[in-house]
């Protein structure tokens, strides 16, 4: 698709995906974009409150530097889905936007650019 002046056509993916078989090869040489599957929502990135693993997601980040320098596509943070139990606890609005907001924050900061 690269080749089409399709710059930005993508695939969604992660670590454990680009690691099967001739994935990574494919999404390297045909694809200008990558979107993280799982690996950058709520309850992967955060599971306990305040304790960020970026494990996953800069793995994918790191991949699409070292293959093209690819366009990572931000998606899904907040998912009715992947929240972790302690969010879904949180019964207190201030709190929630607090929690929220930090969550935001710590992730897009972290890949900003």
């Amino acid at each position: 698709f690269q080749d089409y002046g399709k710059i930005y056509f993508g695939a969604s993916t992660d670590n454990g995906i680009l690691q099967q078989g001739r994935t990574a090869e494919i999404i390297a040489r045909n694809f200008g974009q990558v979107t993280p599957e799982y690996s950058m929502k709520w309850d992967a990135v955060e599971p306990v409150r305040g304790s960020f693993d970026f494990g996953n997601s800069d793995y994918l980040v790191g991949w699409a530097q070292e293959n093209g320098g690819k366009v990572i596509r931000g998606h899904t943070l907040l998912w009715w889905r992947a929240l972790p139990d302690w969010v879904s606890e949180i019964k207190d609005p201030a709190t929630l936007t607090e929690v929220i907001e930090t969550h935001i924050g710590t992730v897009v900061g972290r890949y900003r650019g």
